[in-house]
């Protein structure tokens, strides 16, 4: 017997709850494309039958007196804190129920106000990134057959988003097979519409969120402060950027920057802006109080000038110089590029 998915078991205990006439909070997360949105279209469908009034999106507060509606809402992440707060307030008053999908936010009070009503009925739900498995059975339920290989590369090209990995296979299931590599090909295919998503997705975004997602992709630190301080923001604006950062999906779970969309941030913010705030990150990591090699490193691959880098490059390769004599050298290659012709480096 085939096994009922997180998701579908989810649709099913909401729809459930809601043909019961019980008030009800069910909040699903996921980035964009993780299908939380067809999730509610399920709901919506199958509630459509239950003679009970539906309003999508923000309802009108105050509800009237005998009225038992049903919220349905993609993108509360958008919502004003107030309204959420007043909604799930009327959930908690018996007097409706509210269905939503959000973006990932940690640092949202309201957002967690209304995912915790919704988990101690045990309707919340993570949308987790797609394995190989469900790649292979979503193929094979268009008519295609993949390997466990070209899958798995399929799957991380999309970043694990199902409706990026599900647009690529419908594409590839309408193209023209091409064994020779060409736009037939599964990973060709993969690649283009997971750039072209990116794109759409990075275009959406505010200025600080993008700024954000350019330091993860040069590995800069995304500590409120030091975003704070590279950006020039207060740490408030800051903690925002970060959230909607990491709702993108573009983030993994360590702020490892998806690879799929270097591409599309480069074509959408340009080689310049991602120089320089490459270069700011690293002068504000030279305030700190003390300063590492790999900084010292890296400051002198942006160009920057600093007495201090020498001095600290030079000391790495010293203690190294036995050890790991590789990293030694480059240590003082970076060192005699900061000050050429210094004698203690020569």
């Amino acid at each position: 017997m085939e096994s009922v998915s997180p998701a579908a078991a989810w649709v099913d205990a909401v729809v459930g709850r809601l043909q019961n006439g019980t008030p009800t909070c069910a909040v699903v997360v996921g980035a964009p494309g993780s299908g939380r949105t067809a999730l509610l279209r399920a709901v919506v469908e199958r509630a459509a039958g239950l003679d009970i009034p539906i309003v999508i999106g923000p309802p009108t507060l105050p509800l009237a007196a005998d009225s038992l509606s049903i919220a349905v809402a993609d993108d509360l992440h958008r919502w004003p804190a107030q309204l959420l707060d007043a909604v799930v307030a009327e959930v908690a008053a018996g007097r409706m129920s509210l269905v939503g999908a959000t973006e990932a936010r940690s640092h949202d009070l309201a957002l967690r106000r209304a995912t915790e009503v919704a988990d101690r009925s045990a309707l919340a739900l993570t949308m987790p990134i797609m394995g190989t498995a469900e790649v292979l059975t979503r193929a094979g339920r268009l008519g295609l057959t993949l390997t466990p290989s070209t899958a798995s590369q399929l799957r991380r090209r999309c970043g694990g988003a199902r409706g990026i990995v599900d647009a690529a296979l419908r594409a590839l299931r309408d193209s023209e097979p091409n064994p020779a590599g060409g736009e037939g090909d599964p990973l060709t295919v993969a690649t283009r519409i997971a750039r072209d998503a990116h794109h759409r997705l990075l275009l959406r975004l505010d200025d600080a969120t993008v700024a954000v997602l350019v330091l993860a992709s040069v590995r800069a630190p995304l500590d409120p402060d030091s975003v704070a301080e590279t950006l020039g923001i207060d740490r408030a604006t800051a903690l925002v950027g970060l959230d909607r950062a990491r709702g993108t999906g573009l983030l993994g779970g360590s702020d490892v920057f998806a690879s799929a969309a270097r591409e599309p941030l480069r074509e959408v913010v340009g080689d310049a802006r991602i120089a320089d705030l490459r270069r700011r990150a690293i002068s504000a990591r030279l305030r700190a109080p003390e300063l590492s090699a790999d900084d010292a490193l890296g400051a002198v691959g942006a160009g920057i000038d600093d007495p201090r880098l020498v001095d600290v490059l030079l000391a790495e390769a010293e203690s190294i110089a036995v050890t790991a004599p590789t990293r030694a050298a480059t240590m003082l290659s970076a060192a005699d590029r900061a000050a050429p012709g210094r004698a203690d480096v020569r």
